[in-house]
């Protein structure tokens, strides 16, 4: 038995090592090749539009909102060439999914050259509150952007995908793998995702084709995802009932009050971006042989996640999930007075 585990544990330590320190080849990167990438108007779909584009892809960005802070940019960083295309998208609106896919359709038929090498899912939509707090619009929404929307725009491109062999590349989170008290339906709606990305994975491999879950650190504080934070808190307040706000009022205050610091708009002009998750998004677009998951964390995420891992759901863990959200607490003196 010594020897099992033995030899299991120095099996485990030279994967680890030769995932870590292998040579991985790239492709050849050149505007033939094109990568679309959902949610740019700032975070991660911004600056990863920026890289791909500065690689020497062909980029298609959608934004929300052509008139956002982030667009402009994208606009202007493309005004010499036209490497880098720009169309709004909204994944709550069917319509808006089907002029996507005729715009990029349009680009690769405008070339014969041009191949679709990736499609990045980045864009979703967070709302922080305990989830007796949410109003079924804020549910509805989370789970139709980050599912739903990703989803019916791979089906509806499926075609092209598979003539191109389109690596596919979904932006799932932390939360996918273990969920968080108050991202109750985030969490859902990332680790449904997720077990997507792994089921279709199954059912294009026959056709050459990888999907990826591509899981990045946090950057809240270096995108807009949490800006509508407050806003969101007031129409949750505003459809409470009496006896609702008699428990959780004071609690509530104090929550939002605690989480004003990430509610604030970030212009993409001030942001620093962390170029680690930016480096390993690129690693997933540009390997030769991509693998199947890409993540990126920081140390405090190893540490809390892997205690996760181990410590069974309970008093413990609920101890540990305290330490690592640090958020207020509720108690009988946070009812309403």
């Amino acid at each position: 038995m010594y020897f099992i585990l033995s030899f299991v544990f120095s099996s485990s330590i030279l994967f680890i090592l030769y995932k870590k320190f292998k040579h991985k080849t790239k492709i050849f990167v050149n505007e033939s090749q094109l990568v679309i990438i959902t949610g740019c108007d700032s975070g991660l779909g911004h600056f990863a539009s920026i890289a791909c584009y500065n690689a020497g892809f062909t980029v298609l960005s959608t934004v929300l909102n052509k008139d956002s802070e982030g667009s402009q940019f994208l606009q202007d960083l493309n005004q010499h060439d036209k490497g880098l295309h720009l169309i709004e998208l909204n994944l709550k609106d069917d319509d808006s999914i089907e002029n996507l896919m005729k715009y990029a359709t349009k680009i690769l038929e405008n070339n014969a050259e041009m191949k679709l090498h990736a499609i990045i899912n980045n864009a979703g939509v967070m709302c922080f509150g305990e989830f007796e707090w949410l109003t079924k619009e804020i549910i509805e929404e989370q789970l139709r952007v980050n599912v739903v929307g990703p989803m019916l725009l791979i089906k509806n491109l499926l075609p092209t995908i598979r003539r191109c062999k389109t690596r596919i590349i979904n932006v799932t989170s932390h939360c996918s793998l273990k969920p968080l008290p108050g991202l109750s339906v985030y969490s859902a709606s990332k680790a449904a995702l997720r077990f997507w990305t792994e089921a279709i994975t199954y059912e294009l491999n026959k056709f050459g084709m990888k999907v990826i879950n591509f899981i990045p650190g946090s950057f809240i504080m270096s995108s807009n995802i949490t800006a509508r934070t407050l806003e969101l808190s007031e129409r949750m307040k505003e459809q409470m009932s009496e006896e609702q706000l008699s428990v959780y009022q004071k609690y509530f205050d104090e929550y939002y009050g605690y989480l004003s610091y990430i509610s604030s708009y970030k212009s993409p002009k001030s942001i620093k971006f962390n170029e680690n998750i930016i480096l390993k998004l690129m690693d997933a677009v540009t390997d030769e042989f991509p693998e199947y998951v890409y993540k990126d964390e920081p140390l405090r995420y190893t540490f809390y996640y892997n205690l996760f891992k181990i410590i069974p759901q309970g008093m413990m863990q609920n101890w540990i999930m305290e330490k690592f959200l640090c958020m207020p607490k509720y108690d009988d003196e946070n009812k309403k007075k």
